[in-house]
């Protein structure tokens, strides 16, 4: 039987499928399109933002879209980065009505 999920429900499922280890989740970028990984990188050059925090030695990746105007988007995004096997956090700036979709992972740090 075959049941329907909402896109929340399958982010939930997604996430808790995903391999956790103390390292981090393991990525891999073969698993999405060369349309799909186009669209990630410019995604990423129009709205992302990449930092290396030499104090916590974090390596991050934001992705800072409209909360309202890009709801496509962030539900695009989102499927995406799940899909390559990130752990993907989102963070809500009611000042500038923005949403942040934040990424810890090096090896994507690297490849952006």
């Amino acid at each position: 039987m075959h049941t329907s999920v909402s896109f929340k429900n399958q982010i939930y499922l997604s996430i808790k499928a995903g391999k956790l280890s103390r390292a981090g989740w393991s990525m891999n970028l073969n698993k999405i399109s060369e349309k799909e990984k186009g669209y990630l990188f410019g995604l990423f050059f129009g709205d992302g933002y990449k930092i290396y925090d030499k104090k916590s030695r974090h390596y991050q990746v934001d992705f800072y879209l409209n909360s309202k105007n890009d709801i496509f988007i962030i539900n695009k995004l989102s499927e995406l980065l799940l899909k390559i096997g990130l752990r993907i956090n989102f963070y809500q700036d009611k000042r500038y009505n923005c949403k942040r979709i934040r990424v810890y992972s090096k090896e994507f740090f690297n490849v952006l």
